[in-house]
């Protein structure tokens, strides 16, 4: 099947880990920010990963990246509480229309244990 025509399902889950992809989530609280990109759930550590996938102009690459951190803050919290969490982390993936990226990926490719150069391939 052509890439193009790949529809990922929303939900991905086995006996010890649970993928979201693009869905609203319910929190107990209302929340400003409800949806994201990626949604890693890991059951056994208890630990849940946020990705928001951005893809700014380059002038805006800074900014869209400092801003999304802090507006899934009450999300993060909101997580926390109902799905009885020991941590959540915030993780920004953003490439710029051109193909700028910031340091900041790196960070993110490392919280993920993804590999350093597959930035290349992003």
């Amino acid at each position: 099947m052509p890439n193009y025509k790949y529809e990922p399902q929303s939900v991905l889950e086995n006996t010890t880990e649970k993928v979201c992809y693009d869905m609203s989530i319910t929190t107990d609280r209302t929340v400003q920010t409800y949806r994201l990109g990626v949604v890693m759930l890991d059951k056994t550590f208890k630990e849940t990963c946020l990705i928001d996938v951005e893809i700014p102009d380059s002038q805006n690459l800074h900014s869209t990246i400092t801003e999304k951190v802090p507006n899934y803050t009450d999300l993060k919290e909101g997580l926390i509480s109902i799905w009885q969490l020991n941590t959540a982390f915030v993780i920004p993936f953003a490439l710029s229309t051109t193909g700028i990226i910031s340091n900041k990926l790196h960070d993110s490719l490392k919280l993920l244990n993804l590999r350093p150069a597959i930035y290349n391939v992003m």
